[in-house]
């Protein structure tokens, strides 16, 4: 049996030989296509190839693509697991030609691998072809020696292919293969009749030949293609299936190592029905993660880095139902690896940083998932207590009882029967049959009256119609129905049915029915989990709703998804009414400017020059809105902040505090600070000492993402940042906390580089150029075709508009002040530059110094010296604790002697002086030995709320409960809280209402 890496090998090197270029496949995470949200077809990195905006670099191309139908139009994610056939993750395997071979080659080569090199039987091989496309119906019977009977014609939604409403598209051809009866899931079906793109599972498609021959324009016509273009996908997993003779995928060797691993872990047997399920799920989901971390993916809350997260999570719940509670899917990343690194060694490479992000993910989920949980089993007991409580009604039960009642009765009534003998009787009687026969009649009429040629001859048979005896038959029969009628109407029967539905309409019944229909409404309602606790499950514990929809169906119950989108909109208004209005926007609008006008930027070159003011705008307060033809002034854009400075003439001069880029228009902002505006030259200037520290901040920023590279992994990935003249900021992709180490060795790596006083230079290239020499894009960013590319040195390369340094050296200092996380698989790290760097290591040197006098210590044992007395301190802490806990115990003898008895029940209730809630369950534990039977009840102010112990001794459990005495209590005192029926703990915000607590601890006694 051939393995599957010898399939896909096979494969290649089949085409390599009919001339075609091995390319590696493209990476799941789209490089420089925003359109598509993972690579989910072998053609998407030839697209503008398709589109004429690229020449191909060669005619005929082969590879396996690696693809991902996880979201968006193509989304499998669902459908996972339940069959043998769907996947989030998969390989195709496709062939191309680009304007070189067409349908004979690409039909005849197709049918050779099948059926020479492969071996598949003939006769089960059917091929489809558009219903217009005669010329490859006359191949596939001509040139191949596939059954005739087996060629068939299809229509648009099977055999034609197209990219979008608009441009490159054309009819395909279809291989599918007959698996035979056994393979088809709907024999129970009556009229069933299994065929190649019908409804059941018998035949499935193997491979889709794609012949690129048109163009469709807006107006929806077909224009011929001058280049025509072959396009074909065959789905591995399925080759795969057929080769090893499986009656599933998951029953190849691409899965079966991961469901055993799963098996071997989860100590749950492998079943190919619904049992089956999870281990499939499972399998499936660590293919699509482990490529798309590969790739440069990321779980994160938005986008495809949602998606992600969403996978993941989902196969970590259905490892919960394999009972693996614990992190568990990164360990299945080594088989993955160990069996698909063969062909993708990118794999292999990155193996590590994998591995690690799904760990670091599982545990955030695990801690999720069990509050999570906790909130769901809330809902869901709030859900059926509404059920049981309708259920349990005792008017409920009643109108069931009498709901019965009433169809016994009316199966019996009199009149019931009459009317039932009466139907029967009309449809028995004679005039019935004349009816039926008068039908008949007609019958012929109507088909005499089609095959009639002409006029004279329908009036003539119209006129013996309507004086035949048939007629006054039909005369008749009217007048006879007419009358039986009246004797229907007038009947017994029927006043009777009026009687018994009147009586019923009033009855008491009536009103506990519509009553019920209230009730039964309120309980299809509470069948649902709102979408309000959907939501709240989404965005307060992560759970996705597919999550919360599985969970549901296992209790029954539904989730109400329109509410929940409902709950999603109202987040996205929120979120858009939050931010702040801009007054500039609405200063820009007033301008009223032509769309034809644009600013010519020199700020690269130049810090001030002679221009002319297009437009302005002044308000009451003197702010300032211009437009200048030419601008020195660096616009707000890719995390830099805006240069400032000054734009004047003789008549006036206005300080500019802010710029903004708008449609190449550059808008700057500011203050008049004397003068009238005039339209006459102005001189406008930006601050230099401010421009040269925004400019060695970025430049810091370009060799910290080197640094960080070098130190954490080729993984890490701008995620955005913020240049100032006092600081940056950078985000990062990264799936842990960055360790005080590799901080060190990063900051040492950045001011390293500023030594070296390394030359930048800056050049505008073609991007592919730019790409090929290795500079470093912002994932996700659209650029032009032609780039500004930054290079330090040999050190770092990137694609950057913003303003840098000449050398680095004149950075001076890098010292970062800060590394935290801002969002899951996201790090941000802080940092200055210069001389702020300077000022702030002599702030630190200067803290240190004060700590070390006051200690009366050097600067190199305050360590020591701190460890010292943080030590001590303990030890002090633990004796005064113990001094305490002693005293208090004479304390506990006076309270229990003048503890009150309520019913029949000694009840000792104090307010106490603790330092910790530890102590505090000490102090009560000493209580409740001393009490031997009774009730205690210990109130405590700890860093201004208020700490609540309930304790009652086990002999008293049977009638109190610990926990509802201290939420009781709680309650006064603006809290909540519970516990086990011995002891309990709850906590307060007002310590005002400590003592109105312990004097009402009586009647919440006497209460229970």
């Amino acid at each position: 049996m051939l393995s599957s890496n010898e399939i896909r090998k096979q494969f290649i090197d089949f085409f390599e030989k009919k001339k075609h270029k091995a390319v590696p496949s493209a990476p799941v995470i789209p490089i420089d296509d925003p359109t598509l949200l993972f690579t989910n077809a072998g053609m998407n990195q030839f697209k503008n190839i398709f589109l004429g905006q690229k020449k191909p670099e060669y005619l005929r191309v082969v590879n396996s693509q690696k693809c991902i139908r996880a979201g968006g139009k193509h989304n499998d994610l669902e459908e996972v697991g339940k069959d043998g056939y769907h996947h989030t993750f998969f390989e195709m395997l496709g062939n191309w030609s680009f304007g070189d071979y067409y349908k004979k080659e690409a039909i005849t080569w197709a049918w050779e691998l099948l059926t020479e090199i492969w071996k598949m039987p003939k006769d089960k091989l059917y091929a489809t072809v558009h219903k217009t496309d005669e010329e490859a119906y006359e191949l596939w019977k001509t040139e191949t020696d596939i059954n005739p009977d087996h060629i068939e014609y299809h229509e648009d939604k099977d055999n034609f292919w197209e990219m979008g409403a608009t441009g490159p598209c054309g009819p395909c051809s279809e291989i599918h293969m007959d698996r035979g009866e056994e393979f088809c899931n709907l024999k129970h079906l009556e009229n069933h009749k299994c065929k190649v793109n019908g409804d059941c599972h018998r035949f499935f498609e193997l491979w889709n030949l794609v012949f690129i021959q048109y163009n469709r324009g807006k107006d929806g016509k077909l224009t011929p293609l001058a280049n025509k273009f072959v396009d074909t996908g065959a789905g591995f997993e399925r080759i795969v299936q057929v080769l090893q003779n499986k009656k599933s995928n998951y029953d190849t060797d691409l899965f079966q190592p991961i469901i055993q691993k799963i098996s071997e872990m989860s100590e749950i047997e492998y079943f190919a029905d619904d049992r089956g399920t999870s281990h499939r799920v499972i399998s499936d989901h660590i293919r699509a993660l482990t490529f798309a971390l590969a790739d440069g993916g990321m779980p994160s809350n938005e986008g495809r880095g949602y998606v992600l997260r969403r996978i993941l999570r989902r196969a970590a719940r259905h490892g919960r139902l394999l009972h693996l509670k614990k992190p568990f899917l990164y360990i299945l990343v080594d088989t993955v690896v160990e069996l698909m690194s063969h062909h993708y060694s990118e794999l292999k490479e990155r193996q590590a940083h994998i591995k690690l992000v799904i760990k670091t993910e599982e545990e955030r989920f695990n801690l999720t998932l069990d509050n999570g949980i906790s909130k769901f089993e809330e809902i869901k007991h709030n859900q059926l207590e509404i059920i049981s409580d309708f259920l349990s009604r005792k008017d409920t039960l009643n109108w069931m009882k009498q709901l019965e009642k009433l169809r016994e009765n009316y199966a019996n009534n009199e009149a019931i029967k009459q009317m039932t003998k009466l139907i029967d009787n009309f449809a028995n009687s004679e005039v019935m049959k004349q009816m039926k026969e008068s039908m008949i009649q007609a019958k012929k009429l109507s088909e005499v009256y089609a095959n009639n040629d002409t006029i004279k001859q329908m009036t003539k048979l119209a006129e013996n119609f309507t004086n035949s005896e048939f007629m006054k038959q039909m005369k008749e029969s009217v007048t006879q129905t007419k009358k039986l009628s009246e004797i229907y109407v007038n009947s017994d029967a029927i006043k009777q049915m009026k009687k018994l539905a009147d009586d019923f309409a009033n009855s008491e019944i009536m009103e506990q029915m519509k009553e019920s229909m209230i009730q039964a409404k309120k309980l299809s309602k509470s069948l649902t989990i709102p979408g309000s606790n959907a939501f709240q499950l989404y965005d307060t514990f992560g759970f996705p709703l597919d999550l919360t929809k599985i969970m549901a169906e296992e209790k029954g119950l539904e989730v109400d998804v329109e509410g929940f989108q409902k709950e999603m909109e109202k987040q996205k208004i929120r979120g858009r009414e939050s931010k702040n209005f801009d007054m500039k926007t609405s200063k820009i609008s007033q301008l009223g400017l032509s769309t034809s006008i644009k600013t010519r930027f020199v700020g690269y070159q130049q810090h001030s020059i002679k221009t002319r003011i297009v437009k302005h705008y002044v308000d009451e307060e003197k702010k300032v809105v211009i437009v200048l033809e030419e601008t020195p002034f660096y616009a707000e854009s890719g995390g830099q902040v805006a240069d400032i400075g000054e734009i004047s003439n003789d008549g006036f001069k206005v300080k500019i505090t802010e710029v903004q880029k708008e449609n190449d228009v550059y808008f700057h902002f500011g203050k008049l600070v004397s003068g009238v505006i005039n339209s006459e030259d102005v001189f406008a200037e930006i601050d230099k000492e401010n421009r040269k520290n925004i400019a060695g901040n970025h430049t810091a920023t370009h060799l910290l993402h080197k640094a960080l590279r070098e130190i954490l992994g080729k993984h890490v990935q701008q995620k955005g940042s913020f240049v100032s003249p006092d600081h940056l900021r950078f985000d990062f992709t990264h799936f842990q906390q960055v360790s005080q180490r590799e901080l060190v060795l990063i900051e040492r790596i950045v001011n390293n580089k500023i030594r070296e006083c390394i030359p930048l230079k800056i050049e505008i290239k073609e991007i592919k150029e730019a790409r090929k020499e290795g500079a470093i894009a912002l994932f996700g960013e659209k650029y032009d075709e032609k780039v500004r590319v930054v290079s330090i040195g040999d050190y770092s390369k990137e694609l950057c508009g913003g303003t840098h340094l000449n050398f680095t050296g004149e950075i001076g200092f890098f010292k970062m002040t800060s590394e935290s996380s801002i969002a899951a698989g996201i790090r941000r790290i802080e940092a200055i530059t210069g001389f702020a760097a300077e000022k702030y290591v002599k702030i630190l040197e200067d803290e240190i110094d004060e700590i070390g006098r006051f200690l009366n210590t050097p600067q190199f044992k305050i360590m020591e010296k701190m460890k010292k007395i943080i030590s001590e301190n303990k030890e002090l802490h633990l004796k005064i604790r113990g001094f305490r806990i002693k005293s208090s115990g004479s304390k506990m003898d006076e309270l229990i002697k003048q503890a009150p008895i309520i019913n029949d029940i000694k009840v000792a209730a104090a307010k106490i002086k603790v330092s910790n809630p530890n102590e505090m369950r000490q102090i009560g534990d000493q209580l409740r030995d001393k009490l031997k039977s009774g009730i205690g009840v210990l109130i405590a102010e700890t860093n201004g709320k208020v700490g609540i112990l309930a304790i009652v001794t086990k002999d008293l459990t049977n009638k109190y409960h610990a926990g509802k005495i201290a939420g009781k209590i709680a309650e006064i005192v603006g809290g909540k809280g519970g516990g086990r029926p011995d002891m309990a703990m709850a906590g307060g915000k007002d310590v005002s209402k400590i003592d109105e607590a312990i004097k009402k601890v009586k009647e919440i006694i006497k209460e229970i």
